[in-house]
């Protein structure tokens, strides 16, 4: 009988190392032993086929009685290995090498799809499901930002759910102007009262039953800015892959890269060089949340998969997908985008981005500053003078200005115009109107933030010699004028260094300007 040279390699490193050897024509082959197709086992046939290894797997299809390997799952490899071998016991001219495979691949690879789509029909089928599960700044970016994404709509049947009232209103506005494009849309409201787990686990049964090619989840505060995100992800071809998204200028990530021994958060010791991109590539890890995208032969092992009575969803299902064998890879090969900060987001407001610039500057600034602010402050810039020592700026929106109204309206604490006003130390006001002091409605602190941040850069600018890092200002208020409460304000003089006055209408359209000259 011919001997057969069996290497057998404990592999700590878990890499086939590459090495060259005298063939002396004998033929290399790659043996090992899985009883289950996973994402470990698939890696390792990627790693082999990509530097030409022919490789063999016994055991595929049978029951595993090795237990989980502490004791006698040696003993059943050994078994099932040494049936399989006899096949190649006349064999003199192969070299077998047996490896492990789970834990296992050829060398560091990458995966690119490099099929061209060209027609709508072409790309892969998508339930697309975002969740709103607690107060969330800036929803309405965040959804628009989901809708830019470049995919055919025709190709993604869209499902959301929200557990909240107050971002009712938002989702169905949106909806409303968007929502016909989809392939189909499926709402579950606040109105529903379905809990997040069973919504999570909704929208994988529908994407099941649809017969899909992809499950895509995108939490309410992540906001995608890049509108190639989806192509970007199907083309990395992972079962579980994450874009990695964290909040702006901090180390506050979707992904855990490691775990503690009890099942929570533990950082890795590379965590902070691929959140700061120092490392640029894909990452195979323990916990993921807020954007992620499933191949559809992984679905059928999720259903209920974010259900636990100890756990919150996501570790739920991230704690499914590493029992089931299945790998979770985050990536940080592109800029995807950004988490929005939603912790101490205020409630029972209408509008909770007025009170947002602390957490989240950066969308403040977007949506309430208005886009030509920044010009006023150019060297050469003209500043509009109607008057001497006043000057016209742009400073905000017609978002802020409308919305900042909607919230004062609703709130509805209007001070009735009187002298007698205890809002004030001394009780009194010599010159009243009819308004709400920041104060009342808890946006004081945010507002002297803005004067600091917008404000003060603009009076520097056009009082030369001013300057006030942190301005001072004790009273800031909102006026209401009509004619049946208030319709005028006297002239008047009061102590204050420099004035601002933001116009939250629009003349000729809220209101007629009617000017009285005197001769």
């Amino acid at each position: 009988m011919a001997r057969i040279l069996l290497h057998l390699l404990m592999l700590i490193s878990t890499t086939i190392p590459s090495f060259c050897f005298e063939k002396d024509n004998k033929e290399l082959l790659l043996v090992t032993i899985a009883t289950e197709e996973n994402d470990g086992l698939r890696r390792y046939i990627r790693s082999t086929k990509k530097y030409d290894l022919e490789t063999k797997v016994f055991g595929l299809g049978l029951d595993w009685r090795g237990g989980d390997m502490t004791n006698t799952g040696g003993g059943h490899k050994i078994n099932i290995l040494k049936e399989e071998l006899s096949q190649y016991k006349d064999r003199s001219d192969l070299i077998l090498m047996f490896t492990d495979s789970y834990d296992v691949v050829g060398h560091s690879w990458s995966i690119r799809d490099s099929r061209k789509v060209q027609q709508e029909e072409d790309y892969p089928s998508i339930v697309l499901g975002v969740f709103v599960e607690h107060p969330t700044p800036f929803l309405r970016e965040a959804l628009q930002k989901i809708a830019a994404l470049d995919y055919p709509k025709q190709k993604i049947d869209f499902f959301i759910h929200s557990s909240l009232r107050n971002h009712q209103n938002e989702i169905d506005l949106f909806l409303n102007k968007v929502g016909i494009l989809y392939k189909s849309v499926n709402t579950i409201g606040s109105y529903d009262s379905i809990g997040e787990a069973a919504a999570r686990n909704w929208a994988i049964e529908e994407c099941i039953k649809k017969d899909c090619q992809y499950f895509f989840n995108v939490d309410g505060d992540v906001h995608l800015e890049n509108d190639q995100t989806l192509k970007l992800l199907i083309h990395q071809n992972r079962s579980v892959l994450a874009p990695i998204v964290t909040r702006r200028g901090k180390a506050w990530s979707n992904f855990w890269g490691a775990l503690s021994a009890t099942g929570f958060y533990a950082r890795s010791e590379d965590y902070m060089d691929i959140v700061h991109g120092d490392k640029i590539g894909l990452w195979n890890v323990p916990y993921l949340t807020g954007v992620y995208l499933v191949q559809a032969h992984v679905l059928p092992a999720l259903r209920n998969g974010y259900d636990s009575d100890s756990l919150d969803a996501d570790m739920a299902l991230c704690k499914t997908l590493r029992e089931k064998g299945y790998f979770m890879f985050v990536t940080n090969r592109k800029e995807f985008g950004y988490l929005i900060n939603s912790d101490g987001a205020q409630t029972g407001r209408l509008h909770i981005e007025l009170w947002e610039i602390f957490n989240n500057p950066y969308d403040w600034e977007k949506r309430y500053i208005h886009p030509n602010y920044s010009h006023s402050l150019a060297e050469n810039a003209v500043i509009e003078q109607p008057c001497p020592d006043v000057f016209w700026f742009p400073v905000m929106t017609e978002v802020f200005c409308d919305e900042i109204v909607a919230e004062l309206e609703n709130v509805n604490m209007w001070s009735g115009g009187k002298s007698e006003d205890t809002r004030l130390a001394g009780g009194y006001e010599n010159v009243p109107t009819d308004d709400v002091h920041m104060t009342q409605i808890n946006l004081q602190n945010q507002w002297l933030e803005f004067l600091r941040v917008y404000v003060a850069p603009l009076a520097t600018k056009v009082y030369p010699g001013y300057y006030s890092n942190l301005p001072r200002a004790l009273l800031n208020f909102v006026v209401k004028y009509n004619l049946e409460r208030q319709k005028e304000l006297r002239p008047h003089h009061d102590s204050s260094t420099f004035t601002i006055n933001i116009a939250l209408n629009t003349p000729k359209l809220d209101y007629e300007v009617i000017i009285v000259t005197t001769r």
